[in-house]
């Protein structure tokens, strides 16, 4: 009699993180309607947008550091078309660096962008992991090329934070998140807000509706113009910010925060058959987010074990990283039984109150939160 088995050797997944650089003239241009000028002149002084991609392999198998040198099928989309195929492309309007160094990746943009028809540029690449035979996606989305039409006299508002910004909820130490306004007052970027205000809303569908501590209690303050988020309140919420002189509308922005979770893969523990005198059926959940083990996962997602037999049909036991299931609710006792968990990703957080709104805080008038 024969008896086989395969064995193969597996590895974490790699942990890669993803983001760009710019060189050169920045995301954003004015345009200068008496002159017909753009400010900076893209044609003059190129935007190069270059991918930073990072690589941490846990098993010491992949070289660390920066892995742009190892990108392949790199693909630049403008406006959701393959950049090479453009007409602009062939003139040498757009050229994408493909050396084998730290830069390959990057794309070079001579292009003065029109106010009306903003650009959103996309990229897409591949990575290969040698160790386990596969292909990693690598991309990054949602680059804008932007032109304001200014006059000397007109208030153009930005801020100092991505306007489409996510977060990773999963050991987030920082949970603070400032943004800063930043206010040109034609082509010239001012300092002094004096006489200037600033009001926060958010989005409700296409309504505006003004932000306040029962309304928004992620937003901590709003200080000339300076807006403080409570990033573990928030799941998704876009905000509008605006800027007021003598009552009046002068500019403003739309931007928004999300909680995104990163890549993650599922496991668990089993310990086994049971003993004669074993009362409880033990087994833990074994959650990787990218290469690291979470000791917490019960933090961010919500964890409900359950137990199958023909006997008992499907149970549901406790919630945590750890089962507790008794055994004689299992049907362990009658026949063999199949473990599993369910996994949801926890929500954002919510201000603890009363049934009359009442906020529950600490000694320190902190509001108590809870997911």
């Amino acid at each position: 009699m024969k008896v086989q088995g395969r064995i193969r050797r597996v590895y974490s997944p790699l942990d890669i993180n993803a983001g760009y650089v710019v060189s050169g003239t920045g995301l954003k241009q004015v345009f200068k309607a008496v002159e017909l000028e753009h400010e900076p002149d893209r044609s003059v002084v190129n935007t190069i947008i270059t991918p930073v991609v990072m690589i941490h392999d846990k098993d010491g198998v992949f070289s660390e550091g920066n892995a742009n040198r190892k990108l392949t099928t790199m693909k630049w989309y403008v406006n959701g078309v393959d950049v090479t195929t453009l007409m602009d492309y062939t003139n040498g309007i757009y050229i994408i660096d493909n050396s084998d160094t730290i830069s390959r990746g990057a794309l070079t943009v001579k292009k003065n962008v029109v106010s009306s028809t903003p650009i959103k540029l996309t990229f897409k690449a591949v990575i290969a992991d040698t160790r386990n035979g596969t292909n990693v996606k690598i991309a990054l989305e949602n680059i804008l090329l932007t032109t304001e039409d200014v006059s000397a006299n007109k208030y153009t508002l930005e801020i100092d934070q991505p306007v489409d910004n996510s977060y990773n909820p999963v050991g987030l130490s920082e949970f603070n998140y400032v943004v800063n306004p930043v206010l040109y007052l034609g082509a010239d970027k001012l300092t002094d807000l004096t006489g200037l205000t600033f009001e926060l809303f958010y989005m409700n569908g296409t309504n505006k509706v003004a932000c306040t501590a029962s309304n928004s209690p992620e937003v901590l303050s709003l200080t000339a113009g300076a807006a403080t988020f409570d990033l573990r309140l928030i799941s998704r919420r876009t905000y509008f910010l605006q800027l007021l002189k003598d009552g009046n509308e002068q500019a403003a922005i739309q931007f928004s925060i999300a909680r995104k979770y990163p890549p993650y893969t599922l496991d668990m523990i089993t310990y086994g058959d049971l003993r004669k005198d074993q009362s409880v059926i033990p087994a833990k959940a074994i959650i990787h987010a990218g290469s690291t083990l979470l000791a917490d996962a019960g933090r961010y997602f919500s964890i409900l074990w359950h137990t199958v037999s023909t006997i008992k049909g499907d149970v549901a036991h406790n919630m945590g990283d750890v089962a507790e299931i008794p055994a004689d609710l299992s049907g362990v006792n009658q026949e063999a039984i199949d473990i599993y968990y369910d996994l949801n990703e926890k929500p954002a957080h919510q201000v603890a109150t009363d049934s009359l709104g009442n906020v529950f805080t600490d000694s320190n008038n902190e509001p108590y939160i809870f997911n």
